[in-house]
């Protein structure tokens, strides 16, 4: 362990916000890279972990799970061809092990392995200036042209909504629901625009219709129930709250034989009414975070200006307002420490 400190904002058992404390600098072991990070997104489901409990920690770390930024040191084990000291890396959040079925089949994402530690999730992450990655082929190499910020950015709320999205059949002739237009609903309103279906977007606050407007969005509402849409005329549901309330829209407008994709983490549980599922021939559908393949096209889709990240940076001295208007709903898109 290196005697240098670093600041960090860290999850602390049993209190409501992240902390700021001053934690060594590790060294990386033999198979382990040291990462300067240059920029880190701030998630909403940061939020869910410290004020809601969604994980559960007995422990302190830091926090931070989308990562960007320049290999500063590495152990003795590792390819200084493909993992150069400088290069530009983004960080891959899963932690997978590499030799589980599931990572062995390509779905890195479902890695039995991890221990459900994910970078900034239970083991340190990108509220820091200096991270270990355990493993070099958690680092996914910055395309030419893409910024630490945008990289940041694409490793969660650009891969997870690519990931829902691209095992849904989509094409011309389907209508998609879109609920919520934070920074993960955002991506995702471009992701789905590229597949050119008729698009409804649902977000309780009024002035981001302005982005569904600038993104291609055919209408946008409010509140869908007090609209004309018709219900079950859904092919398939997004929903990036994922609360009961926005779970009970999705069931409603979603067609006979649809999808509903509950991909964010606004509540641990949600219940469903089975008869109707049953009856209507409907699936729910689980999506978590993305593989590392899709995470280097993820990057791809913002290096070729099909997705274009809404993207507010801040100072890490400044982490403390930007997660206050974070948790307070007052942000718009994805916030960004840039360092």
């Amino acid at each position: 362990m290196s005697s240098e400190l670093q600041k960090a904002f860290c999850y602390e058992p049993g209190v409501k916000h992240p902390v700021l404390k001053e934690i060594s600098i590790p060294e990386p072991k033999e198979n382990q890279v040291l990462l300067k990070i240059r920029a880190a997104g701030l998630c909403l489901s940061d939020v869910h972990v410290v004020e809601s409990g969604l994980l559960s920690y007995d422990y302190p770390f830091a926090m931070g799970h989308e990562i960007s930024g320049e290999i500063y040191k590495s152990g003795s084990l590792v390819d200084s061809v493909t993992y150069p000291i400088g290069g530009k890396f983004a960080v891959y959040g899963v932690k997978n092990c590499s030799h589980c079925e599931f990572c062995q089949d390509g779905r890195q994402n479902l890695c039995n392995n991890n221990g459900s530690q994910w970078y900034g999730l239970g083991v340190g992450g990108g509220y820091e200036h200096y991270v270990i990655v355990e493993n070099p082929v958690h680092l996914i190499a910055i395309p030419e042209g893409v910024s630490f910020e945008q990289a940041a950015v694409a490793s969660d709320a650009v891969l997870t909504p690519y990931h829902a999205v691209s095992t849904v059949s989509l094409n011309p002739s389907k209508r998609v629901l879109l609920i919520g237009l934070g920074g993960l609903g955002s991506c995702a309103l471009q992701i789905v625009k590229s597949y050119n279906p008729y698009i409804v977007c649902v977000d309780r606050k009024e002035d981001l219709k302005s982005i569904a407007d600038e993104f291609g969005a055919d209408e946008f509402y409010t509140d869908l129930t007090k609209s004309d849409v018709p219900k079950k005329s859904f092919d398939a549901v997004f929903d990036f709250v994922a609360i009961q309330s926005t779970y009970e829209v999705s069931q409603q407008y979603v067609k006979n034989g649809g999808i509903i994709k509950p991909v964010g983490l606004g509540q641990e549980k949600i219940t469903f009414n089975l008869s109707d599922l049953g009856c209507r021939d409907v699936k729910i559908i689980g999506s978590f975070w993305g593989t590392p393949k899709e995470q280097t096209e993820a990057m791809i889709l913002v290096q070729r200006g099909i997705v274009k990240p809404v993207i507010t940076s801040y100072k890490f001295e400044d982490f403390p307002k930007a997660y206050e208007l974070l948790s307070t709903g007052k942000s718009k898109g994805r916030l960004v420490l840039s360092m």
